[in-house]
């Protein structure tokens, strides 16, 4: 299991995860972050049509190997 971090950015803002989760591979941790990101969309936390969103999904050494867009179309 690798330990993952989902820290959200919304324009020049970064929402640190300090906790992250460990999950069994990257493929799981792509999901992960659409699973955020559509409940991002579905709980109106982020207003798409005014801001640059996307997580960003951190390595266990902080790195970002995965941006995911929060967008409709990135979530469907």
């Amino acid at each position: 299991m690798a330990h993952y971090y989902f820290n959200v950015r919304r324009d020049e803002n970064v929402f640190v995860d300090q906790v992250g989760v460990a999950l069994s591979s990257l493929e799981e941790a792509w999901m992960w972050a659409l699973d955020d990101a559509a409940q991002l969309l579905r709980e109106g936390e982020i207003d798409i049509t005014r801001h640059r969103c996307w997580i960003e999904v951190c390595d266990e050494h902080r790195c970002v190997v995965i941006s995911v867009p929060v967008d409709r179309t990135a979530v469907q």
